[in-house]
């Protein structure tokens, strides 16, 4: 007969023999096993679509027990039996389906801050799976446990089926440096017999502290570039679509074609907050490049065409634009050879301007280079040579002293074009070359480049014409340079 028991809180339980406990956990783990394999794969998997989904920036690790464990996933038969008869002995009505981490994986982020983004974004695409995170007492759907110098948030995984209705997984979510200390001491902590020394669990405990102390720092570390990296990217971006202005001029015959052009570009700027991060197949996208598209039947030629859809695509960040522009370049150049008006120079700087405006500057440096390896600098390709040496200068704003190799490049461009600085914009050729001081010069160069782009913008400001963006962009980063910062 079993024996009955007072626990710590004046419960009176049946208690539960080792031998009990094992038959009935074989027992359980013998029907539920594959149920439990079957919520760890659905999981796997949402993590894996977060992953890819974030491109390596908020998930740095993930792996089941399997990877610590030579392959197996649950959690060690003895522990589970040892689970068991504990919590029937606290509570009789304590089930083996109780014990959440019978399976269980770790989500590595790389910062604090990253943990409840990854909670976030799981519990939105888990529920795509039939997955939800189950509340614990406190009726939160995470935990934070610390024990012994471990830091983790805990998720509790359930899997909304007939078979499944009661089985729970566990997520255990950390960051970089205490999945490492965990690693590193998990078996000095938990395999030895008995309870670890207090003044070694303090120890322990210190250490997992220290560490979410330089943990805190590196997050503070990483807000303060990053000000610094989104600020510029910002004055990359504000003068990039300032100079939409001057590119998107046109002299369209047609007054039905020329207002719809018009009410093309408004509706562009209007939406221009949605149009830059809605997805590739958003229907407010399709309809405005649909209507792009449908311009060519109210006598707007390929190149406005083109110059509509660089302008959409200026306004996003990644890629899924690039057919589109690859398309409406080549329809423009087909356009211009039928009419027999195609010229050289004038193609390669509106296709080269085109990639840029869109984010493709190594694709814009490519075909300027291509041109000038086989055409020397002259009062015609000047134009060409200086834009090429901005869109050099530009990629190397954050990174100068890595690549001698471009230094040395835009230098050679810039002595080529001097000779016929008064064939194009005046200010465009100070611009450049102020910012050649400011982003390759040493220090003692640092006030010329300033007082060149300076020139520049006053001039800029003056006549009206777009490119002060880029004055800004340059004189920003010439005095974080001077300022040190």
């Amino acid at each position: 007969m079993k024996k009955a028991r007072e626990n710590a809180i004046g419960k009176v339980t049946l208690s539960m023999t080792y031998e009990e406990a094992r038959d009935a956990v074989d027992k359980y783990l013998k029907t539920n096993s594959r149920r439990y394999l079957d919520i760890l794969e659905k999981a796997s998997d949402v993590v894996e679509t977060i992953r890819r989904g974030s491109k390596g920036i908020l998930i740095a690790d993930a792996y089941t027990r399997a990877k610590k464990q030579g392959g197996e996933e649950f959690k060690d038969r003895a522990k589970i039996i040892h689970k068991l008869i504990e919590g029937r002995a606290a509570d009789a009505n304590f089930r083996i389906d109780n014990i959440a981490d019978m399976v269980g994986m770790t989500v590595v982020v790389f910062y604090p801050d990253q943990i409840n983004a990854f909670i976030q974004v799981f519990s939105s695409e888990a529920k795509k799976e039939g997955l939800f995170l189950d509340k614990f007492s406190d009726g939160k759907i995470s935990k934070i446990h610390k024990d012994r110098g471990y830091h983790a948030t805990h998720l509790r995984i359930g899997y909304k089926s007939v078979d499944t209705e009661r089985l729970r997984m566990e997520i255990q979510v950390k960051t970089m440096l205490h999945d490492a200390w965990g690693a590193k001491t998990h078996d000095l902590t938990y395999k030895p017999i008995g309870d670890l020394d207090p003044r070694l669990k303090a120890l322990m405990e210190s250490f997992g502290e220290s560490l979410q102390a330089i943990e805190v720092q590196s997050q503070t570390l990483r807000d303060s570039i990053l000000s610094r990296v989104q600020l510029m990217h910002s004055k990359r971006r504000d003068a990039r679509l300032e100079l939409m202005s001057k590119l998107t001029r046109h002299r369209i015959s047609s007054p039905e074609g020329s207002a719809a052009y018009d009410g093309l570009i408004a509706r562009i700027k209007m939406d221009h907050v949605h149009l830059s991060t809605c997805a590739a197949r958003d229907a407010d996208l399709a309809d405005l490049l649909a209507a792009i598209e449908r311009l060519e039947e109210v006598g707007v030629n390929a190149k406005d065409r083109l110059k509509l859809t660089v302008a959409l695509a200026s306004y996003r960040d990644d890629g899924i634009l690039d057919p589109r522009i690859d398309d409406a370049i080549d329809a423009w150049k087909k356009e211009e050879r039928d009419e027999g008006v195609a010229e050289p120079i004038m193609q390669v700087w509106i296709e080269s301007s085109a990639l840029y405006q869109t984010n493709r500057v190594s694709d814009a440096i490519a075909i300027l280079r291509r041109f000038l390896a086989e055409n020397p600098i002259d009062e015609r390709t000047a134009v060409l040579a200086n834009n090429l040496a901005n869109y050099v200068t530009e990629v190397c704003l954050d990174r100068p002293k890595l690549d001698k190799d471009a230094e040395q490049e835009v230098a050679a461009l810039l002595t080529g074009i001097e000779p016929f600085i008064d064939k194009f914009e005046r200010t465009a050729y100070l611009n450049t070359k102020g910012a050649y001081l400011v982003v390759f010069g040493d220090d003692s160069k640092l006030d010329d480049g300033l007082d060149l782009i300076w020139e520049a913008s006053k001039l800029l400001l003056s006549s009206g014409e777009a490119g002060h963006g880029y004055c800004e962009l340059y004189q920003a980063h010439g005095w974080r340079r001077k300022l040190h910062l």
